[in-house]
């Protein structure tokens, strides 16, 4: 059953509140508590208890869709301001404290603290009518190395991000260097 405007008043009322989950126009229910056919489905759906809900979401967010790196103006900005990047990697002084391409300097941060600085005070990000927690964007590697472009993943959770955050032309959703890119270019 596919969710339309005409039939959403009952699957709106669904929420799975330990997601933040809605469903929306154009999200497929597979299966409601075992049933599979639509009107057992909207009458399942219309029950005020526990629901076990199998739904293929439209456009479901895959790792790639939160900050999609094939953006055409972030990968055009991307390629101008890595030579820079790397060159300020290479040139800073042992004491000096790492700079971003932008001006502003670049922090350690483990990945979870990272990914908190992307979520509004209740700890959500809100993207395409979605709520995603610090969990849902770190199992989507939401954040990424923007030299190497590899995902930042759990295993190797430290990275170089910058204190100027979103608030530059530069890099309007941040600038992020993993350990092994910038241990690559300090060392040259």
């Amino acid at each position: 059953m596919v969710v339309v405007r005409d039939n959403v008043g009952a699957a709106k009322k669904w929420k799975d509140n330990s997601r933040s989950v809605c469903l929306h126009p154009g999200d497929r229910i597979l299966e409601v508590n075992g049933s599979t056919e639509a009107s057992e489905i909207l009458e399942q759906l219309g029950r005020a208890e526990l629901l076990k809900v199998r739904l293929q979401q439209k456009g479901s967010i895959f790792k790639t869709d939160v900050f999609n790196p094939e953006d055409d103006m972030r990968t055009r900005l991307q390629s101008q301001a890595k030579p820079r990047q790397q060159e300020l990697l290479q040139r800073r002084g042992a004491s000096d404290p790492p700079l971003c391409v932008c001006g502003g300097q670049l922090k350690l941060l483990e990945l979870r603290e990272r990914v908190k600085l992307l979520v509004d005070s209740d700890g959500f990000l809100e993207y395409a009518g979605r709520r995603f927690s610090v969990e849902d964007l770190i199992q989507m590697s939401a954040v990424s190395c923007d030299l190497c472009h590899r995902s930042i993943q759990e295993e190797r959770p430290r990275l170089w991000t910058c204190q100027n955050g979103a608030n530059t032309i530069l890099h309007a959703q941040s600038y992020d260097v993993c350990e092994q890119c910038f241990n690559s270019c300090s060392e040259h």
